[in-house]
């Protein structure tokens, strides 16, 4: 279930580099970041890299899918076959299930860096003072595409979460001394087709029986979805092409500027409240319809012959499968669409553990580091898209879900009266 893989019988064509890649599971992704506590030995992901790469099956023996009576003769003969032709192994029986007892994970304790009083639970305090909705722009691509920014004010905020992931910790207090222009979506296809009109965020495949061009899976690549499968290192070479078309400084917001945006004032789990509301109408997340399995006639599955597998929160309908177009869901406070959800977000910044600092070069784009990734996409829950949640990738990788949007210092250009 925290695997993606290609399914059943898909029909990707030519692949993306690690466009399937362990670094892209949810699996993986919580592991590598010491869940509860817990770090795996080199035995550990070896063996769970292995499951991966062999298309994760979901029994480990045969009589856990068709019943011992059906493989009683050919277990008896694997048994004699191992005893003549590999004594070593004789001795275990290929349909046991052993009862393993699961590690007890002890999740470590942070305080708060820079903070003098209690703060609220940024999981549950409402919003305090807002700003209103600063002014806008539009820059000009050329061929009648435009690309829209807001002005983001001065500030503070508590960085991280305590009672999130272990790489959410310790909370941070950081202030944005200087206002900010950001893109008030993320980078369309359209947009980037500007830059490179080459690329190609290609589909996300189907389930099952992929017969005909309908069935190999949902486009990615329409004109006013986001912008994905573009890698940080093709991200920052669109901001240095915008830079060189409109004579001003662009380039990926960091981590901080990033999750300022995304709270926009507030201080719960989400900029809209807690994961735990209705987000039908405020992001494209895991819901109802990427649990839903289509199938298409006239290779109609049998009813139920594929249970829904995918996490999700079934209980809402957000409309869409895969990413939707660019602002089809409410704006943040400060006017900003789709922080949470519909495409994951590159930022400027390395991945480094907190607490959050900028003069340590994780900004530095010479760097050669991984590169963290904010807001999670539409494959993704609530509780993987809150505004301090973090992932990380390679600079040059290419993944599924991950676009960008632009930021650029306010100090660069005038501000609209």
């Amino acid at each position: 279930r925290y695997v993606r893989g290609p399914t059943i019988e898909s029909d990707m064509h030519l692949l993306t580099p690690l466009d399937f890649h362990a670094s892209t599971t949810e699996l993986v992704q919580r592991l590598r970041d010491g869940h509860q506590g817990v770090s795996l030995d080199p035995e550990s992901w070896d063996r769970i890299i292995t499951w991966i790469d062999l298309h994760t099956p979901a029994h480990g023996t045969w009589h856990e899918i068709v019943g011992m009576d059906h493989i009683a003769l050919p277990h008896k003969r694997r048994i004699e076959m191992a005893r003549r032709y590999a004594p070593n192994t004789a001795e275990q029986d290929p349909e046991a299930i052993f009862d393993l007892t699961p590690l007890q994970g002890v999740p470590p304790m942070q305080k708060k860096v820079g903070i003098e009083k209690p703060q609220p639970n940024p999981r549950t305090a409402k919003p305090t003072s807002r700003h209103p909705t600063g002014p806008t722009r539009m820059v000009d691509l050329g061929g009648g595409v435009t690309l829209e920014l807001a002005l983001i004010p001065v500030g503070a905020f508590d960085m991280g979460a305590d009672d999130g992931e272990p790489n959410e910790k310790p909370v941070t207090r950081v202030t944005m001394d200087r206002p900010f222009w950001m893109g008030v979506t993320e980078v369309t296809n359209e947009q980037y087709a500007r830059f490179d009109p080459a690329h190609d965020s290609r589909l996300e495949g189907g389930d099952f029986l992929q017969f005909s061009v309908e069935e190999r899976g949902y486009p990615l690549n329409e004109p006013a979805q986001p912008v994905v499968r573009v890698s940080w290192h093709e991200a920052m070479a669109f901001c240095a092409w915008l830079s060189a078309q409109t004579g001003e400084a662009f380039t990926l917001p960091d981590e901080a500027q990033w999750e300022y945006a995304c709270r926009a004032d507030s201080t719960t789990a989400m900029e809209y409240g807690d994961t735990a509301e209705d987000f039908a109408a405020h992001a494209n997340l895991a819901d109802h319809s990427l649990a839903h399995i289509d199938t298409f006639e006239p290779w109609k599955l049998p009813s139920g012959a594929i249970s829904p597998w995918r996490p999700a929160i079934t209980a809402v309908n957000d409309g869409h499968r895969v990413s939707a177009p660019v602002g089809s869901y409410a704006a943040n406070h400060w006017g900003l669409f789709d922080m949470h959800g519909n495409a994951a977000e590159w930022t400027r910044s390395a991945y480094r553990a907190y607490p959050w600092r900028d003069d340590d070069r994780r900004n530095d784009p010479a760097l050669e580091e991984d590169r963290v990734v904010r807001g999670g996409s539409w494959y993704d829950r609530p509780a993987r898209v809150r505004s301090a949640f973090r992932l990380r990738y390679a600079p040059w990788q290419r993944v599924y879900n991950v676009g960008f949007r632009v930021m650029c210092a306010a100090a660069e250009v005038s501000t609209p009266q």
